[in-house]
Formats: C-alpha cells, structure tokens, sequence
C-alpha cells in the first residue's frame, strides 16, 4: 500500500484510548479524531476497559495509534505488533518511557543533561532505620522530586521541602521511587513536544493547575534543547513524545520525558502526527489473514 501521507482515504487507524477522554474538551483525541477523518481515515476508538479481541487473528486495522498508557493498552498494542500491525508509539517505546528508573539511567547514561537522579524504595518502614540511605545523603537537606517509578500524567509525583525527606518518606506509598534532585531555575519550564520531524515548545509553569497553565505560552526551542530532545527519542525508540527541561545555572537541565503527551498549546502538533500516522500506515499488516472486526467503544465513536 502506498500513500500520500496527508490523504488517509481508505486507511483504518485504530486509536487506543480511553472513552472518556475521546469527548474530553481541548483533549488530544478530541482534536486528533475529526482531523484524521478530515484527510479519509477510518478512525476507530480502542478503549482498553471496555473492549475484547481475539490473540489470533489480527486487529481490522492499517495502524495502530498508542494514546493511552494503561496496561490494558499496552497490551492490545503489543498483541496488535506480533501481526505486524505499525503502532505509533510501539508498546514496548511506550513502556519504557513510562518506566521513570529505567529511562533515566539510559538518558543519563548516554550523557544527557538530566538532573542528579537516584533510586530509592520509599514507603512505610523502609530504608535505614537511622536517617537515609547512604545514597541520598546529598538530598537531606534539598527540595528534591519523588516520582512514582512507572507514575504519569501528574500521578505518583510528590515535591519535597528540603530536610523533610528522611521524616516524610514514610509518608508516601510504597513502592520503588526516582528521587530527583531539585535543580533552582527561573522562570516557567520549557516544555518542548515531537511528533516525527516536527518538533514545538511551550513555557508553563510547574505544577500546571488550570487550563491556561497547561496551554502555556509559545516558546522558542534552543539547539542544546533540541539535540537533548531529539537523542531522548532515539535512545527510548519514540515517535511521538514529550521533554520538560529547565534553564539551571549551568545550563538547560532535562527533568522528564512522556510518550504521547497532550500536545497542548501548540496548535500545529495535530498535523504533524497524522503525518506520522500516514508514514506508519505507510508498512502495511501482514496480507493474507483473517482480521478480526472491531467493536467501536461506548461513548468513542463520533
């Protein structure tokens, strides 16, 4: 199948979300469903709670489009991979990126300008009886970020005063955590977004509370920003994703990367991803198998 990327006519996109968020006001899927159908795509909603499919046969579908990052999801997307089927991003990217310990390490590794990271089990009665571990000695007395090991969206993610971690982390739930150090920065975060080639950037300031906070404002992207953002995608195999950085004394400093963010406050991200779609479809399923039909999910189909 060849096509022009911004004529979808007679592509299927599966899109794997969440009902709810579909016909959520302002939200990605929202923008992205009539966009899509704009160019001819056949577009249905996956809503990994309320759908079932069968392992052996492939999804009716030409692409899959990873939106939603419940585990449910990933694997729909992963069983939707063995048939071949292109999914943007692919589940195990997906996975990855949601696993904030392990990406870190790799974006660290690499040489990436992440802010001083550790691991850490917090909760309940864990660690040294007496104090911290003595790898987080350096942060007794710092304000540092504990993220939810696999935490998204807001979700798992404590700001800690400084001298309060080593009494507050019984406080928190347990489970394995990055503490990352605080870097002291003015000014709002530079939240930079890609969609393929194309790439965009607001300021907004953290944490984003109300709807015009987390529009931002239009902001220019510098070169070190965008060679970091660029190698994060290379290095946790992403299409479509999302990198927070901060201006810090020494220099812009990486605090978080997401796949499929929401693409708010930057109006041209909806063309650029359905040109990713486009190219994905571009590598068709596997020919010659008897698809499996989709059921459209409660409240997705419009």
């Amino acid at each position: 199948m060849t096509l022009d990327h911004q004529d979808l006519r007679d592509v299927r996109v599966g899109l794997i979300e969440r009902a709810r968020s579909c016909t959520s006001p302002g939200s990605l899927a929202e923008r992205l469903m009539p966009a899509l159908r704009g160019r001819g795509a056949d577009v249905t909603v996956i809503s990994p709670e309320t759908s079932s499919h069968r392992l052996d046969r492939p999804l009716a579908v030409d692409v899959l489009v990873l939106k939603d990052g419940s585990a449910a999801a990933l694997h729909i997307a992963a069983a939707a991979e063995a048939w071949d089927i292109p999914c943007v991003n692919g589940a195990d990217a997906t996975r990855l990126a949601q696993d904030k310990l392990a990406s870190t390490a790799i974006l660290q590794v690499a040489g990436l300008p992440v802010a001083p990271s550790r691991f850490a089990w917090l909760g309940g009665d864990s660690g040294a009886p007496d104090g911290l571990d003595a790898s987080l000695l350096e942060f007794a007395e710092s304000r540092v970020l504990a993220k939810a090991a696999r935490g998204s969206q807001g979700a798992g993610l404590w700001d800690v005063a400084p001298g309060t971690l080593a009494g507050g982390r019984a406080d928190l739930p347990a489970g394995p955590y990055l503490v990352m150090g605080w870097t002291p920065h003015d000014g709002d975060d530079l939240k930079v977004f890609v969609a393929g080639e194309w790439m965009g950037a607001i300021e907004r300031p953290f944490p984003a509370r109300t709807l015009a906070d987390k529009l931002g404002r239009p902001a220019g992207i510098p070169d070190a920003v965008a060679a970091a953002t660029r190698a994060v995608g290379d290095l946790l195999g992403l299409t479509c994703y999302g990198c927070d950085f901060v201006a810090g004394p020494a220099g812009w400093v990486l605090v978080d990367a997401n796949a499929f963010p929401g693409f708010k406050g930057v109006p041209d991200a909806v063309d650029a991803i359905i040109t990713v779609i486009g190219q994905a479809a571009g590598a068709p399923p596997r020919s010659g198998q008897t698809a499996t039909p989709l059921s459209p999910a409660t409240g997705g189909q419009r």
